[in-house]
Formats: C-alpha cells, structure tokens, sequence
C-alpha cells in the first residue's frame, strides 16, 4: 500500500468508531451531590484576537468545576486492588538501580 492509496474499509470504520467516541467523551455530562458539572466557560479575546487573562471569579469557577470532576472521576476508580503497585512496580524494572521512580510507593 502506497501513500496514496485510499484507506481501507476497516481503518476507516475504526477511525469513525474512534471520533464517535471522542465525540461522546467531550459532550458527557458529569454530576455530584450538587447536580449538574458545568463545562468550562468560552475563553474571551480581544479585539486582535488575544486570550485575555482571567479574572478572579473565572479562575475560582475553573478550580470548582476542576475538583468537582476529578473527585467524579476518583469515586468511579473502576482499577483492580493492586494495579497502581503493578503498575509502579513494572516501571522500576527497566530502570537501573539509584534511578528507579517509584521506590518507597510499593
């Protein structure tokens, strides 16, 4: 297969799967205890087409909406016990001695 042969049936349909769900995973709608997880509001631009910076009200609304959707995403740790240590543990294996990251977490 050249360059410039069209993909295949397959690679295609996989391709659209996977924007599918890319599509899915952006639009999802998260709720806690208090309702609704709101997205993110629109960055504001002035007139040259610069991001302006945010204010302080924007930067707390941006932290809540933070912490609210990872404490969503923690509660819902779907991980087998012991997989961050097998994970951590196979790491280190392939890093010489005196360099390993994760030693003392395991």
């Amino acid at each position: 297969m050249s360059g410039n042969d069209p993909p295949s049936r397959g690679a295609v349909s996989k391709l659209e799967a996977l924007k599918a769900e890319l599509e899915a995973f952006k639009t999802a709608i998260l709720y806690d205890e208090q309702g609704q997880i709101p997205g993110y509001p629109p960055r504001r631009y002035d007139e040259a087409g610069r991001q302006l910076p945010y204010t302080p009200e924007e930067l707390l609304l941006r932290d809540e909406i933070f912490r609210r959707t990872m404490a969503v995403i923690d509660a819902n740790d779907q991980d087998p016990p012991g997989s961050d240590e097998e994970f951590m543990r196979g790491i280190d294996s392939r890093r010489p001695e005196g360099m390993k990251l994760f030693e003392g977490y395991y």
